[in-house]
């Protein structure tokens, strides 16, 4: 029986997952070495994005977007989230700003 990781870190969040909130849809591949490309359509529109991501402390990560397309969609240049893990294939990232969160699960 697995458990989910109490206080995981960032490489733990290497693989391909996918997340819906409300109008947003998001699908994010996560290499081992940090660095990801995402995909969300909000209100039906596509945004592509890269960026990485930095450990900030245990359980909390920033990701930060070094290029989107097309540069018309506004992004947030880095976000920082508390990561709660209910089990090694499913996390939900909490914004610490804006307290938001979204529930990732992983398809890969």
């Amino acid at each position: 029986m697995a458990f989910a990781p109490v206080s995981a870190g960032a490489a733990d969040l290497a693989g391909a997952w996918h997340g819906v909130i409300s109008n947003l849809a998001v699908n994010i591949a996560i290499a081992p070495d940090m660095k990801f490309t995402e995909t969300y359509v909000m209100n039906g529109v596509p945004t592509n994005v890269i960026g990485h991501i930095v450990p900030f402390s245990p359980g909390v990560v920033t990701f930060v977007v070094d290029d989107w397309s097309p540069k018309s969609n506004p992004v947030d240049r880095s976000v920082t989230y508390g990561e709660s893990w209910v089990n090694p294939n499913e996390v939900v990232l909490t914004d610490i700003n804006k307290h938001g969160s979204i529930t990732l699960r992983r398809v890969s």
